[in-house]
């Protein structure tokens, strides 16, 4: 069974003027694809803006990320989910097609 590791980012806007995030950390670890979505859909997100895949080559792909903003306090969001090592050329570029119509 392939397992999923679920990453995310917040950069307050004072914070990208020097190029750096607030805080980033790991959301899940070694879970399955199914907590990986929910996961990555739990960051503290506002709405998503796209969803963008790690490479433009999907079947190159060794992550996808989501991308939005939390309205509180203006700070931009990132929610990734990182693919398994083993996971061949054609089940990335299929995870990539399916997660950035599911997220």
């Amino acid at each position: 069974m392939q397992r999923f590791n679920v990453t995310y980012d917040y950069t307050l806007p004072e914070d990208v003027e020097l190029g750096d995030c607030t805080e980033r950390g790991f959301v899940d670890q070694d879970v399955t694809l199914h907590r990986a979505v929910s996961a990555a859909r739990d960051v503290g997100m506002d709405g998503a803006e796209c969803v963008e895949p790690s490479d433009s080559r999907h079947d190159y792909a060794r992550w996808i990320s989501i991308v939005g903003h939390r309205f509180q306090d203006g700070a931009g969001v990132t929610a990734s989910i990182h693919f398994p090592n083993y996971t061949t050329s054609a089940s990335r570029a299929r995870l990539v097609r399916v997660l950035s119509r599911e997220l």
